[in-house]
């Protein structure tokens, strides 16, 4: 696996798999979400992937060409949302933050 590549749970199976360790898609899912719970993982869901979570306040960008995802950080991004959320009465329980485009070596590839 690729450093800085977001993988699909059926991706993981296939690499698993090829080193030896196989595992079904079923049981990536559960590994998946402990993970999740415990703030070690993210699901980017603009590419239905999962990539290690990179902490508070952070959210990803994510190049629609070559699928890598970068981490961005949004120091206020939770207070404020939460904010804006109670004010309307939206009591929220969860806030992905994605932007998707293309990353600079994609971009030069198309000069």
């Amino acid at each position: 696996m690729k450093a800085g590549l977001p993988y699909s749970a059926y991706e993981i199976t296939r690499v698993a798999a090829q080193q030896g360790s196989p595992l079904s898609a079923m049981q990536a899912y559960r590994v998946l979400v402990r993970l999740i719970d415990r703030g070690q993982v993210m699901r980017i869901e603009t590419l239905n992937a999962y990539a290690l979570a990179p902490g508070v306040g952070s959210g990803f960008v994510v190049c629609r060409r070559c699928r890598t995802a970068r981490t961005i950080i949004l120091p206020n991004r939770e207070p404020d949302m939460r904010a804006l959320c109670g004010a309307i009465g939206f009591s929220l329980s969860a806030m992905v933050v994605e932007a998707s485009g293309l990353c600079e070596p994609c971009l030069e590839t198309l000069k």
